[in-house]
């Protein structure tokens, strides 16, 4: 796990927005995968399976996923509805929908290159992977709401918190 660890590490410190992506491709609930990525370095230093330097690496690569995540990223947007400069205001998510506002705290799924919606394949054709996001509740497969992404998330931000 620690090579695994090191690959997203590298791939967060050759990013321009720091995001912890191996291959380049953006998958749906991409947010999750970043965010996993920073719950990996964490439980590594939780765990004492690093030395101090790997220990420094692994928290920056923390930090940068929750500064893409929260906004340091190709389109500016925080990817947690209610907070930012550029929040997300449409998610897919129906009790938002319902009320007419995003229901603040969630994270989004963010960019999906895949383009696998007909929203997201009208508007986000040619884009650049880390590009594929729209905030439209039609586009599920950028814009979507899982209750799971957010646990790295908030993994992450306790462990930030206590260090």
């Amino acid at each position: 796990m620690i090579e695994e660890t090191d690959d997203y590490a590298a791939a967060a410190e050759k990013d321009a927005f720091g995001a912890s992506i191996t291959d380049g491709i953006y998958v749906w609930g991409s947010n999750m995968q970043i965010a996993n990525h920073g719950m990996l370095a964490g439980l590594m230093i939780r765990g004492g399976y690093v030395d101090s330097e790997k220990k420094e690496r692994y928290q920056r690569l923390m930090e940068r996923q929750i500064a893409y995540l929260l906004g340091q990223n190709g389109l500016g947007y925080c990817y947690v509805t209610g907070f930012g400069t550029k929040p997300c205001e449409h998610p897919h998510h129906r009790p938002s929908v319902a009320v007419g506002r995003a229901m603040p705290g969630m994270l989004i799924g963010g960019p999906d290159s895949g383009l696998h919606d007909p929203f997201a394949v009208e508007a986000l054709t040619g884009k650049a992977p880390q590009l594929c996001y729209l905030d439209r509740y039609e586009s599920y497969s950028t814009n979507e709401i899982t209750i799971y992404w957010n646990t790295p998330l908030i993994y992450i931000l306790a462990e930030l918190m206590s260090m």
